[in-house]
């Protein structure tokens, strides 16, 4: 409590100290926070209208970060302090904002913020206040006295904990179903699944075989690899296994799908390893057997000695 009435002084610092509730808050209208706007060039700008602005007023941000909300009348005028907690690092010092309101002709004479280093420009914090009282006006009046010189909600949100165990956080024990922990067929259930759906994942390409993947098979990778799991280790038994894998129908699907040939990633893919039509003309022309083309054709790659 001591603490609430010293941060209270501070934020009505050369005020009156009346703390503001619902019922002596100064009304703002819809027209007045419009005429504000319109007449202010600090919210003209093109940086902080339209979704910026809308932003900062927004009753999720408003409602919770201000706090200490203190107010003195001077004839017609009414002006209110209030403490605006920062967003994004509610644990720094909040903003002082003070806006001033002719309350007999209804607009707004004076909306500043003292600490911000964007208050200049028109700072979030002041379209902050300025909505909250808006939306204080548009409330029905309540049953009982609502004070709003009190700690912000937003400045609260963060204390001394620095982290909470899952414990603590579900407040009981959970009892456990021991039903559920048969997991068995868990991944039996997780591959069919893929399947139907012809989910794409590295489990999937282990698991079984995808329709959009099977132009890959012509790839001399893949056609090594498969090689390879039959036993077999001669040129002229891998010429004959991939002659069986490149049958007509796959050649036609990956004419079709490679036609934007260097835009097209399974393009690099299929040429890997091949001598292309475009090489031809290069080795028609090639004098020297162990040069760069002999090797770009074997995929061949120098080793660099860092030592």
């Amino acid at each position: 409590m001591l603490s609430l009435k010293i941060s209270t002084i501070k934020c009505c610092s050369l005020f009156i100290n009346i703390r503001a509730d619902w019922r002596n808050l100064p009304k703002v209208s819809l027209v007045t926070v419009w005429k504000f706007f319109h007449n202010d060039d600090r919210f003209n700008a093109p940086e902080i209208r339209s979704s910026k602005t809308f932003k900062s007023g927004r009753e999720e941000y408003g409602d919770t970060a201000i706090g200490y909300v203190c107010l003195r009348r001077e004839r017609q005028n009414c002006i209110v302090k209030a403490a605006v907690c920062p967003e994004h690092k509610v644990r720094d010092k909040p903003y002082i904002v003070s806006i001033t309101i002719n309350e007999e002709e209804e607009q707004v004479l004076n909306l500043t913020c003292y600490d911000c280093p964007a208050a200049n420009g028109g700072c979030k914090h002041a379209v902050a206040i300025l909505m909250w009282l808006h939306r204080r006006s548009s409330e029905p009046s309540p049953t009982e006295v609502k004070c709003y010189s009190r700690k912000s909600v937003l400045s609260a949100a963060v204390t001394s904990v620095k982290y909470k165990t899952a414990q603590e956080i579900n407040g009981y024990e959970t009892p456990l179903d021991e039903s559920k922990l048969d997991n068995s067929n868990f991944l039996s259930k997780i591959v069919k699944h893929a399947e139907e759906k012809q989910l794409d994942s590295q489990l999937s390409r282990h698991c079984f075989k995808l329709k959009e993947r099977e132009v890959l098979a012509l790839s001399l990778h893949q056609l090594l690899i498969d090689f390879m799991s039959t036993g077999k280790s001669s040129a002229d038994d891998f010429i004959a296994f991939a002659s069986s894998r490149m049958d007509d129908r796959l050649c036609k699907e990956a004419e079709m799908r490679t036609r934007d040939q260097s835009d097209n990633v399974l393009w690099y893919k299929l040429r890997y390893g091949r001598i292309t039509a475009s090489k031809l003309y290069e080795a028609a022309h090639c004098k020297t057997g162990d040069g760069s083309f002999v090797r770009t054709v074997i995929g061949a790659a120098k080793v660099f000695d860092t030592q």
